[in-house]
């Protein structure tokens, strides 16, 4: 996973001479500078909606998307947060809860090229960590479990999708490229490369390919695809409405029921 840094010798771990001090661990994890971060996030909200970038007609197209001005927004409040600006980054963070109905919290730890199309209802806490390139997607939950025996927060990958009103809780890894998905629960480590799904707690994953997900080109690429990922290969479900179905006699009083009532 790339994106967030971490300080280097010279940075807030190190004294004088270079001795460390314990009270100020060197591997605390910072968000990229902000003119990088902003490049990549406005890069990639023009890319998902398909707008030309860089051009005056592209960015006036994802300009007037909310979803820009919440990441943007966000953007500000971690620079606030980890320059030691907390009520000033509070402050832009509840804008960002009054304007566009998302709480996303400065601590957190995001690479460049976050995208939010639908920014309702998504909330981070601090101490959550991401990748480059993430997609979340409306009503999503991201922070710790409540357990005091498992502290800690999840740490996403790179590319990974995270589908509407998914929750993603606890110290656990979403490993790159992979897919939350819609109402997943997710308590353990999801491995790349795959998609999680389910109402409950999430354990079932498989592969993206072999959801025809994966890096399969379409075309006359397709026909690299493993067998049964095809669209020739994949099955058909032969469907038949009610009012095709045979009457159906019915014993004793001499009346028949169809699929589309009695007779």
């Amino acid at each position: 996973m790339t994106g967030p840094t971490r300080p280097g010798p010279g940075g807030s771990g190190a004294g004088a001479g270079g001795a460390t001090d314990p009270l100020k661990p060197t591997t605390e994890l910072r968000p990229p500078p902000f003119r990088e971060a902003v490049a990549g996030d406005l890069a990639a909200m023009a890319r998902a909606k398909g707008a030309r970038w860089p051009s005056v007609g592209g960015a006036a197209d994802i300009l007037t998307l909310p979803g820009t001005w919440a990441v943007l927004l966000f953007r500000v409040t971690a620079a606030l947060h980890f320059a030691g600006l907390r009520p000033l980054s509070r402050l832009c963070a509840f804008a960002n809860l009054v304007l566009f109905g998302c709480e996303l919290h400065g601590g957190a730890v995001v690479g460049p090229g976050l995208v939010m199309p639908h920014p309702v209802g998504v909330a981070f806490a601090s101490g959550v960590v991401m990748g480059r390139d993430v997609t979340m997607l409306r009503q999503i939950g991201i922070g710790g479990s409540g357990n005091p025996r498992r502290p800690g927060h999840p740490t996403i990958g790179d590319r990974v999708w995270l589908l509407d009103s998914c929750k993603v809780f606890g110290p656990i890894t979403i490993g790159d490229d992979s897919i939350v998905g819609p109402n997943a629960i997710v308590l353990d480590d999801v491995p790349p490369d795959v998609m999680v799904f389910g109402p409950r707690r999430a354990t079932e994953t498989r592969p993206l390919a072999e959801l025809g997900l994966g890096p399969y080109e379409e075309g006359p690429a397709a026909s690299r695809r493993p067998p049964g990922h095809r669209a020739e290969d994949r099955p058909r479900t032969a469907t038949t409405r009610d009012h095709d179905r045979p009457p159906v006699a019915a014993s004793g009083n001499g009346t028949s029921v169809s699929g589309n009532g009695r007779r």
